[in-house]
């Protein structure tokens, strides 16, 4: 099952607000457990934290998204990072939430990596590999 990603409403409130310059914020992608559930009224990492996971190899706070490029085509915007990696990770988590550290902590996205089972990784190195189309986009079709 391909994972699917969904844009907290809040979003385009904190971006209209300057709370977040996706080019520059601290963007973090946190992994979250089984009793996480998702809801568009979450609005900051505040929100959700309680349900992050804990395991080996893992850092409380997420990983840093690293090497993003903000680009526009025609009317639609996209936001590129390299993928995320963590080394000989061992845990079980059901979702992902992309959040931006400092101005609040405001929420960008939430993934569910599989809609019906916990993902179970023991001592493997565990990829996020972002989308062509950019880890967030939004706009016009092109």
């Amino acid at each position: 099952m391909a994972a699917v990603m969904t844009l907290y409403p809040s979003f385009f409130e904190a971006m209209g607000k300057g709370q977040i310059n996706l080019q520059t914020a601290d963007l973090r992608l946190a992994l979250m457990g089984s009793g996480f559930t998702p809801n568009d009224e979450n609005s900051v990492w505040g929100d959700v934290s309680a349900h992050e996971i804990s395991g080996i190899n893992y850092t409380q706070g997420g990983r840093q998204l690293t090497g993003k490029v903000v680009s526009l085509t025609g009317r639609r915007a996209k936001l590129a990072a390299d993928n995320v990696v963590w080394p000989e990770l061992t845990a079980n988590f059901h979702y992902g939430v992309l959040y931006s550290l400092g101005n609040g902590n405001p929420l960008v996205a939430r993934i569910v990596f599989h809609e019906v089972e916990e993902v179970r990784v023991s001592g493997l190195d565990y990829l996020v590999s972002w989308h062509s189309d950019g880890v967030v986009s939004w706009g016009d079709p092109v």
